[in-house]
């Protein structure tokens, strides 16, 4: 590792541990910022204050799809500044961030946030918050309801009876005639990356690259995928987090999306107590895809994910600005790759 990156590595995962408060190697910082297989050649604003590290930015940049179009979207992320240094500091490395963005020929910059301070800095900052994400959520074989604050375990007989309703359901709505399999690993092939990126859809280009740097340090991970003759018609990737599991990335193809996912979870609804499936885009139909299937809309109960935009390039404006035309998953967002 060159000097000059292991010593913004190390500025960088200090920062990060005092200003959130959550531990992170220099090994996943590294991973995260430098493994990045579009990368920029520096991807990182760090201010110093007696040689101590008080203000950064990591611009983590990716390739978005749009049709035949590609653009290149720079994703703000582990913007932190300590308490002794906030106020013009941080407008200040905005400003070098737009400096940077347009000498790489970027087309746009934007964050994924929570509702909050960070939001309402980047959006006083010229972000424009584009599109709300929200979560649903699949009730499979869980032990216990939440009541209010209280969590109500369930005995054996109603459990065992909720789970074999819902598995019943999931079969009856499953497509029969596809081929599901289960891998640890990433199993997707050239023609599957061409029907992925094959999209109308405003979203992160996928390919093997993409994955290996996303996934080949995540633990527990089960790819799931359909097919039929071959073809890729649906895929999942899950998260097992203790007895729930999280759904990072997914994707469905042709008619009858749904059928395809009852497809997928049906062989292995039990092995959770739920699936929780977020960043899903309301206002082009993902979450009604997944209340159809049986989920419930937990976007009132969770807050969502907010996609603040700020065009660099005249050529996005119109495509980046549109909610219809977002595609973003959990996995895209620059926290997944923080770790436990």
């Amino acid at each position: 590792m060159p000097e000059q990156t292991a010593f913004a590595v190390k500025q960088g995962t200090e920062l990060f541990r005092k200003v959130y408060n959550k531990e992170i190697s220099e090994e996943t910082f590294y991973h995260k910022h430098f493994d990045n297989p579009t990368a920029l050649p520096v991807p990182y604003i760090i201010e110093s204050q007696n040689e101590q590290p008080v203000a950064m930015r990591w611009l983590m940049k990716l390739h978005f799809r749009y049709n035949d179009m590609r653009f290149s979207g720079v994703q703000s992320s582990d913007d932190a500044v300590s308490k002794e240094a906030r106020g013009l500091l941080f407008l200040k490395m905005r400003k070098k961030t737009l400096s940077i963005l347009k000498e790489e020929n970027i087309d746009f910059e934007y964050g994924c946030f929570n509702p909050g301070t960070a939001m309402e800095i980047a959006e006083k900052s010229g972000e424009k918050n584009v599109i709300n994400l929200q979560l649903a959520r699949l009730f499979l074989n869980e032990k216990k309801h939440r009541w209010k604050r209280f969590d109500i375990v369930y005995p054996g007989f109603i459990k065992n009876s909720l789970a074999k309703k819902r598995k019943s359901k999931l079969s009856k709505m499953a497509r029969k005639d596809l081929k599901v399999s289960f891998e640890k690993k990433c199993p997707f092939n050239d023609s599957d990356y061409e029907q992925i990126n094959d999209t109308k859809c405003f979203c992160i280009e996928r390919n093997q690259a993409y994955y290996q740097w996303k996934t080949d340090y995540q633990k527990d991970l089960l790819f799931v995928t359909a097919r039929f003759n071959d073809r890729l018609l649906g895929f999942l990737i899950i998260k097992n987090t203790g007895d729930y599991g999280t759904v990072i990335d997914w994707d469905v193809f042709g008619d009858n999306k749904v059928s395809v996912l009852a497809a997928m979870l049906d062989p292995v609804c039990l092995n959770y107590s739920y699936l929780d499936i977020p960043s899903l885009n309301v206002e082009s139909g993902e979450m009604k895809l997944f209340t159809d299937l049986g989920c419930k809309d937990m976007s009132d109960l969770w807050a969502p994910i907010c996609i603040c935009v700020k065009p660099i390039s005249d050529s996005v404006v119109s495509i980046a600005e549109n909610p219809l035309n977002w595609k973003h998953r959990l996995i895209d967002a620059d926290y997944f790759l923080n770790g436990e």
